[in-house]
């Protein structure tokens, strides 16, 4: 078993752990881990922490959430909170899509919405076995899909289920989103554990400047389309703000 220790970031659910050249963060808001702009800040702010140093990361939730996804009481109202939510999001997706170590989630229980779109985004998902759901649930809480989602959709997801992923919200048990393509395998034990003995090995085999170089290539569309995104939800938060503002 790999050695534990952990520091925590101060005030927020999120913390940075090692276990060996493995660096654990975690979201534990003890609740759903519903995400907020506080939480996306921590996670973004983690990344940077221990990108130099980590031989391969896990990005871990804690028992039976996963997350939530993006907190819908600020959503749904829209404005500029929801604008704010949305641009902060953005840039985290693009941390963990170009990241430059290997990126290992453990999907520890349900992961809805942007938490499942964070799956997408990761080299290897580990998820626990149990009555969990994983999926875009963004068109039944009335949000249209973002094309940032459906690009990486279309990268990591078996064509067979990208409509029904996005276009239905369809959700998965733990099995049935490793067919789809949110997940890579299930196990009954420990998930942490298990994607931090994948990170492991992982940042023992792989050439971190191959690995780098590579990742700037096999990101490069996904990047692009998210810079697009980003643009559109500046142009998004400005017009709310001018809004507001009448």
């Amino acid at each position: 078993m790999l050695a534990r220790e952990a520091a925590v970031v101060p005030q927020v659910p999120v913390t940075i752990g090692t276990r060996g050249p493995v660096a654990v963060v975690t979201v534990d808001d003890g609740a759903d881990n519903t995400i907020d702009v506080n939480i996306v800040d921590s996670l973004v702010s983690a990344f940077k922490a221990v990108q130099e140093h980590a031989g391969a990361v896990v990005l871990a939730g804690r028992p039976g959430w996963y997350s939530r996804g993006l907190d819908p009481d600020i959503l749904q109202p829209g404005g500029e909170g929801a604008s704010n939510l949305l641009h902060s999001c953005t840039e985290l997706i693009l941390r963990l899509v170009e990241f430059p170590r290997p990126l290992v989630a453990a999907c520890t229980g349900s992961a809805l919405g942007a938490a499942a779109v964070t799956l997408l985004a990761c080299d290897v998902r580990v998820g626990t076995a149990g009555d969990y759901k994983i999926g875009l649930d963004f068109v039944s809480v009335g949000v249209p899909v973002p094309d940032l989602v459906v690009e990486l959709a279309r990268t990591r997801m078996s064509p067979k289920h990208i409509t029904r992923a996005c276009n239905t919200a369809e959700l998965y048990s733990p099995d049935a989103a490793v067919q789809a393509g949110f997940l890579d395998l299930v196990t009954t034990e420990d998930a942490v554990e298990r994607a931090c003995e994948v990170a492991a090995d992982l940042s023992q085999r792989v050439d971190r400047r191959a690995f780098e170089a590579t990742r700037a290539t096999t990101s490069r569309s996904v990047s692009e389309t998210i810079m697009r995104s980003a643009g559109d939800l500046w142009r998004y938060r400005r017009d709310s703000r001018t809004a507001e503002g009448r």
